[in-house]
C-alpha cells in the first residue's frame, strides 16, 4: 500500500507481512523498511500480521 501526500510524492511505503514467514521479513529489511506496529485486524484469518514502512526522507538518505 503506498500513502500520497500529493499525486507527485510517494510520502511512505507500507507493507504487511506474515511474521511467520522469515524469507519475506528478510527481503522488507533488505529493502529499508522497518517495523513500525502489528494489524491486528487483518483480512488473514489466522492471526495479525507486522507492519513495515519506509518513509521519502528515509529512501531519500539510502
Amino acid at each position: 500500500m503506498v500513502h500520497r501526500r500529493d499525486r507527485r510524492r510517494v510520502r511512505e511505503v507500507v507493507a504487511d507481512v506474515d511474521p511467520t514467514n522469515p524469507a519475506s521479513v528478510r527481503v522488507l529489511d533488505k529493502a529499508g523498511l522497518h517495523r513500525s506496529g502489528t494489524d491486528g485486524h487483518s483480512a488473514r484469518a489466522d492471526g495479525p500480521v507486522d507492519r513495515y514502512a519506509i518513509t521519502a526522507a528515509e529512501l531519500s538518505r539510502r
